[in-house]
């Protein structure tokens, strides 16, 4: 049990609970003041700047962001539910062993959905002013 734990960036606790394993990560100097909103376009934010903090190489980041970008395109038209997508999800991205490049996947494959979400919601609100001028003006 403790082996399969430590493979996944999580400790037992005195009290038996498991907790993360702080990240060491270096901050973007960018990222270390900036306070965002709980919104799609903040998320993106957010997770923007890890990616760049693993111990990757250039090459490797790029090919797990194309990867990430990839299979979020394949995921996203293709799930009719939530556990339909996360079945596809988990089917993606359960080859990817190493919790550095699973980091940079995990980020890029959500900054990705936070801007189809933010994409979303914009259209969503567009139609609702669309449909309100039509009643306004018939």
């Amino acid at each position: 049990m403790k082996d399969r734990l430590k493979g996944r960036g999580l400790k037992r606790t005195e009290g038996g609970g498991l907790n993360n394993v702080k990240l060491g990560l270096k901050a973007d100097p960018l990222y270390t003041n900036f306070k965002h909103d709980i919104t799609p376009e903040g998320l993106a934010l957010a997770f923007r700047w890890v990616p760049e903090a693993t111990g990757l190489s250039e090459v490797e980041r790029e090919l797990l962001v194309l990867k990430a970008r990839e299979d979020l395109e394949s995921i996203w038209p293709r799930a009719r539910d939530e556990r339909e997508a996360m079945a596809l999800f988990q089917e993606r991205s359960r080859t990817i062993r190493d919790p550095e490049r699973l980091k940079v996947y995990l980020c890029e494959f959500l900054r990705g959905l936070s801007i189809l979400a933010s994409a979303w919601v914009e259209g969503q609100e567009r139609a609702g002013m669309n449909a309100s001028a039509q009643r306004m003006f018939g």
